[in-house]
């Protein structure tokens, strides 16, 4: 299940084994010549994730940019206690307050389970507070798998409120998949309103995928109204590599391209995923938008960027 998870907002890939991999990214100068960007470096063991983003400051040194790191402090077979702590920097390097993360994961006699998520943030005196927690309720069954959170934040008298809902669905029913998450946001009188929604379907096999996601928000009326509509088609070629294409469409698309829904072709993103020597991967991304000249017309693909995996890596396909 891909992204239903509202309660652990931080997924981690823990293994029985400790490993390693190093992403290094290149984007396009002024003149398109691609040039390093910003690093980082996963190691994830038992019970335990490190993440560190290195980035280039506008004097061109290499700068942090986080710091995360997550482990897991107790666990037995009624739930596990894990702790985060995320150290981000500035534009220079130089290192801002910390947050603190603590997530609690209980299993509960009826089958459900409860997360709950508690963000504390630093502030420049080192005292602490409580700025948002999340506790979700998750109840799977067959195929289907539903989750509701409710997210508090501190409010104007500092004690934490009810500041926000959601709710997610996810059934499964032979090769398809479709997921729905509701998002709820007080209004000016207390009350929550349906504010947006995403619906998700998902369909095809290893070798052959298509995913549409039909976001919808709310009008000043309240009234929920189709905001984009992205379609991707994943196909995974005999070689192993894999070459995705998603076609954005958005209401507020200037062009004439596809826009007999009322939503236009906004742009393509395309996606190449292959091996490379020394067991390294690479994925290439390129956008192209409808011609500025004739928006009838699709645009030459532009390389926007790339980002080389070393070390443990693995191909999306084979996830």
């Amino acid at each position: 299940m891909k992204g239903l998870a509202i309660g652990l907002l931080f997924t981690l890939a823990l293994t029985a084994q400790q490993t390693s991999r190093s992403y290094s990214t290149y984007v396009p100068d002024l003149n398109g010549r691609m040039v390093a960007g910003p690093a980082w470096t996963e190691t994830s063991g038992p019970g335990s994730y490190t993440r560190t983003l290195d980035r280039r400051s506008v004097n061109g040194d290499i700068v942090p940019r986080e710091r995360i790191r997550q482990q897991v402090v107790s666990e037995t077979g009624s739930g596990k206690i894990s702790e985060r702590v995320e150290q981000f920097y500035d534009e220079n390097g130089s290192p801002i307050p910390p947050r603190r993360v603590r997530i609690e994961e209980r299993k509960n006699p009826d089958g459900t389970s409860t997360v709950t998520v508690t963000t504390s943030q630093q502030d420049i005196n080192g005292h602490s507070q409580v700025v948002e927690r999340v506790t979700s309720q998750i109840r799977a069954s067959g195929e289907r798998r539903s989750e509701s959170a409710i997210i508090e934040r501190p409010g104007a008298t500092g004690t934490l409120e009810v500041a926000e809902k959601r709710t997610a669905v996810d059934t499964k029913s032979g090769g398809t998949e479709r997921e729905q998450v509701t998002t709820y946001r007080k209004d000016i009188n207390g009350g929550f309103y349906e504010a947006a929604r995403v619906v998700t379907d998902r369909s095809g096999d290893g070798a052959q995928r298509s995913e549409t996601v039909m976001a919808y928000e709310a009008l000043n009326g309240g009234q929920l109204a189709p905001a984009s509509r992205t379609v991707t088609r994943t196909k995974v070629l005999p070689d192993s590599s894999e070459v995705q294409e998603s076609t954005v469409y958005r209401t507020w698309s200037a062009t004439r391209i596809d826009s007999s829904s009322g939503m236009p072709v906004s742009e393509q993103i395309l996606v190449e995923r292959k091996a490379a020597s020394g067991g390294n991967l690479v994925e290439t991304t390129s956008v192209r938008k409808p011609a500025a000249d004739y928006p009838y017309t699709m645009g030459k693909y532009e390389k926007v960027g790339e980002v080389v995996c070393s070390g443990y890596c693995k191909p999306t396909s084979g996830k």
